[in-house]
């Protein structure tokens, strides 16, 4: 798949790591230096805590402010960071035909390739650890309706519990007569 000759259809741009993240990280070490304070009564453990929990979220500030463009095309899915111009920087995720199913996930997708491996063990290896096989794609919330239309219209099955039903639109009908 070359993703200069294919006609694009859809682009949107999206966050690697969601902003929250960083509050839950901090919230985590909140946590465990009032722990260290009211339990233990150590002010030096505190100050650690101090020192490691701005460290987490320090680091996770890069991944925060990059975003990531994905073009989705008649020949698969293709995603650069947006600082990079020009197809050349064109990553290709999948194309249609190499895709065996997707499954919503709250930021986006997760796509699981067509694979013919006999053993199970490795199978597991090269589906949860090799990123040859599957991955993750994220889309933004006002951009989740054109992609999912985009997907539908491919015939990709698209697998999931409750959740998928939700980012389609339509609501259970549990509880219903």
């Amino acid at each position: 798949m070359n993703p200069e000759d294919a006609e694009e259809e859809h682009t949107w741009s999206a966050r690697n790591v969601r902003p929250v993240v960083a509050l839950y990280v901090g919230g985590v070490f909140v946590g465990f230096m009032a722990l260290a304070q009211l339990v233990f009564h150590s002010t030096d453990a505190v100050k650690a805590l101090l020192v490691g929990a701005v460290g987490a979220v320090g680091a996770l500030v890069p991944s925060i402010l990059a975003r990531l463009e994905y073009r989705i095309s008649d020949a698969g899915l293709a995603r650069r960071r947006s600082s990079e111009k020009g197809a050349r920087g064109l990553k290709v995720l999948f194309a249609w035909e190499e895709l065996s199913h997707l499954v919503p996930t709250r930021t986006g997708f997760k796509y699981f390739k067509k694979m013919d491996e006999p053993n199970s063990l490795v199978r597991f290896f090269k589906l949860h650890f090799s990123g040859d096989l599957s991955g993750e794609f994220h889309v933004e919330t006002e951009d989740l309706p054109r992609v999912r239309a985009l997907i539908d219209a491919r015939a990709v099955p698209v697998l999931g519990s409750g959740r998928s039903a939700r980012l389609k639109g339509r609501r259970g009908t549990r509880g219903t007569t």
